[in-house]
């Protein structure tokens, strides 16, 4: 009896579902640790945090004949205008801000575009706006919340503080995959929330915005550009601050493709297989005149091998030293290199 054919799907083998699952367990790490921070920090000045189960954080909106403010775009607009708040009013506030920090365009180490991030860039461009038009003309409104607000039917630029206690009918949805706020006005607006929450909340004035938004750096990855937090890199010490990212550590994480091999990605530009593929080109690429007065000549396998193996040696301790005390070294074929053959 034959078993006939074996028949194997074509999605057999794809770790689509998989590769998902894995960023979003990364993503809800990351965000549960950037709650922590404000939480600490929160409570190391001798505040009470606002428990997730408390009926003041879950409702949005208040029944009729309650006046208190619930819902925290609202509530961010209204520590923005200087509204008095009480304090949990304040946490939720500024808990609510960091919920999404926005697309950085401007990342340090990348150093080409895939089409995620064409897609997000275009997003970003047109975030304040739909179909075209400016959804706010005047400049002290353009924050992520006065948007968010807008969209939702809470909020109009003609009567900037007066708030609508339900939403419109049919509101557009705000936390959408196509919607996407510039990094820049998140930090403008969590910067501005700090500012006004200091001046209604006297143990908050010691911390000053920059802790708030990146944690003991003090500014925006910090681990990736400042030698002084280097070793910190990749670690868990990113996740500090509101805004807190997790840079990544190794090369191959920050990619680009290689111009030989279309469909890998390049090698980092100072690991050794970078500095041995430069070597050998160069010498590869040597020209010189020989002694017969002949032109265009080339190295023999057997000199490549041997200025080869006289360079790589010390282009590995200067490798090893350029890392370990950020100096400057060369990585260049000399005449002398040449001439001892």
């Amino acid at each position: 009896m034959g078993a006939g054919s074996v028949i194997i799907h074509a999605d057999h083998s794809n770790i689509d579902d998989i590769r998902n699952s894995r960023r979003t367990r990364k993503t809800l790490k990351a965000h549960r640790e950037r709650e922590k921070f404000f939480n600490d920090l929160w409570k190391s000045v001798g505040l009470q945090v606002l428990d997730k189960d408390d009926k003041r954080f879950k409702i949005e909106f208040a029944k009729n004949g309650d006046n208190t403010i619930y819902n925290s775009t609202l509530l961010r607009i209204a520590l923005l205008q200087n509204q008095e708040l009480e304090t949990w009013q304040i946490y939720k506030a500024l808990h609510n801000a960091f919920q999404r920090r926005g697309y950085d365009i401007n990342v340090p180490w990348k150093n080409t575009k895939s089409k995620d991030d064409e897609e997000n860039e275009a997003q970003v461009k047109v975030y304040t706006q739909k179909e075209g038009v400016e959804l706010i003309q005047d400049v002290q409104y353009k924050y992520p919340c006065y948007y968010d607000a807008l969209l939702l039917g809470l909020w109009e630029e003609k009567t900037p503080s007066t708030f609508n206690r339900t939403t419109k009918i049919n509101p557009e949805k705000v936390r959408i995959g196509g919607r996407v706020a510039p990094r820049s006005l998140v930090i403008r607006e969590l910067t501005d929330l700090w500012i006004s929450a200091q001046k209604q909340i006297p143990e908050l004035r010691n911390t000053s915005v920059e802790k708030f938004l990146y944690g003991e750096y003090r500014e925006p990855y910090a681990s990736y550009s400042n030698p002084d937090w280097q070793q910190f890199m990749g670690r868990i010490e990113d996740w500090q601050g509101v805004l807190g990212q997790k840079i990544p550590r190794f090369n191959n994480r920050i990619i680009s493709k290689c111009k030989l091999l279309p469909k890998r990605n390049v090698c980092g530009a100072d690991t050794i297989e970078n500095i041995t593929f430069v070597l050998l080109q160069k010498l590869h690429n040597f020209r010189y005149v020989n002694s017969l007065g002949e032109t265009n000549c080339r190295l023999a396998p057997y000199e490549i091998k041997k200025i080869y193996d006289n360079k790589i040696n010390a282009w590995v301790e200067n490798l090893e030293d350029l890392k370990k005390n950020n100096k400057n070294h060369s990585f260049t074929i000399t005449k002398k290199d040449i001439e001892k053959l």
